[in-house]
């Protein structure tokens, strides 16, 4: 499963939110669409490196069908329903989150 367009952009959000979260998505398998969004740590230059906390894992997930896409590129048509939470695609979730943290980790050494 290749990753492609991985994006590495810390996303910004109004202080009642009180964090910033980094996206990634494994954009994408034939079959699949994974984004997982990541808290960002250190954002006020503590002691650490600034980056994503892989650690703790994803703060939210989407996920999304594309295995009826002929063209492998219609967005518009099968992003509309966010697969993250369903149950009989939970394997599938869980390999692309961890092919996800895997290649995030790669970037911060």
């Amino acid at each position: 499963m290749p990753l492609h367009n991985c994006l590495k952009s810390k996303q910004t959000f109004p202080a009642h939110v009180k964090r910033d979260l980094f996206v990634c998505g494994v954009n994408r398998t034939v079959e699949f669409r994974y984004t997982g969004w990541f808290v960002w740590l250190n954002e006020t230059g503590a002691t650490q490196t600034p980056g994503p906390d892989l650690a703790s894992g994803p703060a939210g997930e989407e996920l999304y069908d594309h295995r009826n896409d002929t063209t492998h590129f219609d967005v518009d048509d099968f992003e509309y329903i966010n697969l993250a939470s369903s149950a009989a695609l939970a394997a599938t979730k869980q390999e692309l989150r961890e092919l996800l943290i895997k290649t995030v980790a790669g970037w911060q050494k």
